[in-house]
């Protein structure tokens, strides 16, 4: 059960009021960063090719990009990260009595559901809409696997409080990571429960970003 599964940082399991929202269907592609990088001559992401997006990888996820820059993108873009209660809720889409291990429900399915356990030397995303079968209960992609996505929180002890600071913009503190990659080696870092972190600073080719609307 979703209970038996929790790590220490996962608990104690609670319930927390939202407002609603409205969330981006998959997380910010390479295509999209360009426009951006075009717009604000923003740095690019390691992995381009010079000023390029690598060949065949527009509809990929943007990787390589530090959660300062997924905070100038928002700003440019009028949006911003989702806190990881948003997150959750996103990629759960049940009250916590129904709570689902995974965005597609409680069990690993025979059919392709999402990017993960690659080996590292032949690792590589994949287009953010390849796994449709894999989506949340609101129909929306890569919740699980393809990249790590930066969430606006600071890594902080549950229960989640909105109010205690893990949301100020202008701690250096590490940020919440959601999702899994394709580099997690087992499902279990691919539920969505499942808490990573990392400083603000950092930028890795299995981290990404997705954006909510402001």
């Amino acid at each position: 059960s979703f209970h038996d599964l929790a790590l220490p940082n996962e608990c104690p399991a609670h319930s927390i009021p939202l407002a609603e929202f409205s969330i981006a269907q998959t997380p910010v592609t390479n295509a999209e960063y360009e426009t951006f990088v075009r717009a604000t001559h923003h740095l690019v992401p390691a992995h381009w090719i010079g000023d390029n997006i690598p060949p065949e990888k527009e509809n990929h996820p943007v990787t390589n990009v530090s959660w300062d820059s997924a905070q100038d993108f928002c700003q440019w873009a009028s949006v911003r990260l989702l806190t990881e209660a948003e997150w959750e809720k996103a990629a759960r889409g049940a009250r916590s009595g129904n709570a689902r291990v995974y965005p597609w429900g409680d069990e690993i399915p025979q059919a392709p559901c999402a990017n993960y356990g690659q080996d590292v030397k032949t690792h590589s995303t994949t287009p953010v809409d390849q796994y449709p079968v894999g989506a949340s209960p609101y129909g929306v992609f890569d919740m699980a696997g393809n990249v790590w996505e930066w969430t606006s929180s600071v890594l902080t002890d549950y229960p989640y409080r909105m109010d205690d600071g893990r949301e100020d913009v202008t701690s250096r503190a590490h940020r919440v990571l959601r999702g899994g990659s394709f580099y997690s080696p087992s499902a279990s870092y691919i539920r969505c429960a499942s808490r990573s972190s990392s400083y603000p600073q950092r930028q890795r080719d299995h981290i990404g970003f997705r954006v909510a609307k402001k």
